[in-house]
């Protein structure tokens, strides 16, 4: 788990951190050890090299996952749209040691990357997906294998699933089943998830590494459970999903998926 390796960064950092988030900070402070007891499974699972390859968070925000990811010792970059949220990931990065492995980019509103064809070894969403326009979410998953070598990974991670009836962010129910251009009519925003099938279809020609690595892998990626009945249950779900090649990520509240593009050819 990485450490803060700079205090005086760390009381800018939480100074900075609590003018621009107030009512999150407890949450966006500790945002790094959440990251570290969380989506590092699914790296110490197998599932997904980070040292010494090439690593795009598409959506760092603070820069928790990002820094988890240089701390494993993959080459990273983190952009985003929200440039205070840049800021402050530069100095989460200072505060624990990691400035030097993680590069911070600005990316525009438009779905665009300002980033070369097959850029990164591997590329991850971490519950940024369902924060994407919908009108800009084709081109965003478009750009995102664009930037992808051939034979790269792609872990999307926390993203909000549609399917279920409950929004998971904010806890609505049955708002993700609202059509979207009511959002129009009333003039009102509602955070919605994202269809598991619109993200399959995306990458329609990518191996699902989830569903070949089977439910013991899948379990131990996820971190699941504690109880035993609910790791029985998962496992099932998890075998039965194996035999019908596809993930059981897919099924879940939060859309967890690692796909792997196809060789060059």
């Amino acid at each position: 788990m990485p450490t803060i390796a700079d205090h005086a960064t760390d009381r800018l950092f939480k100074e900075r951190l609590r003018s621009s988030f107030p009512d999150s900070f407890d949450w966006e402070e500790r945002y790094v050890e959440h990251e570290s007891r969380r989506i590092a499974r699914v790296f110490d699972s197998g599932l997904c090299q980070i040292e010494g390859r090439r690593v795009l968070e598409f959506g760092c925000h603070i820069g928790a996952t990002s820094i988890v990811l240089a701390n494993l010792g993959g080459r990273v970059t983190g952009c985003d749209i929200d440039r205070n949220s840049l800021a402050l990931a530069s100095l989460n990065a200072i505060r624990y040691g990691q400035r030097a492995a993680l590069s911070l980019v600005a990316i525009g509103a438009g779905g665009t990357l300002p980033f070369a064809s097959g850029a990164f070894d591997l590329v991850i969403c971490n519950s940024v997906l369902e924060y994407v326009a919908p009108d800009l979410l084709g081109r965003t998953l478009a750009e995102i294998d664009r930037v992808l070598k051939p034979s790269g990974e792609l872990l999307i991670y926390g993203t909000s699933n549609r399917a279920w009836p409950r929004e998971s962010h904010m806890g609505r129910w049955f708002v993700n089943y609202v059509p979207q251009r009511l959002d129009r009519l009333t003039g009102s925003v509602r955070l919605r998830g994202v269809w598991p099938w619109r993200i399959r279809r995306a990458f329609a020609n990518y191996v699902d590494v989830l569903a070949a690595a089977g439910p013991n892998t899948y379990i131990a990626a996820r971190g699941a459970a504690a109880s035993a009945w609910r790791r029985g249950a998962l496992s099932a779900v998890a075998r039965v999903c194996s035999w019908l090649n596809f993930s059981p990520g897919l099924l879940t509240p939060w859309i967890f998926i690692v796909l792997r593009k196809p060789s060059s050819g």
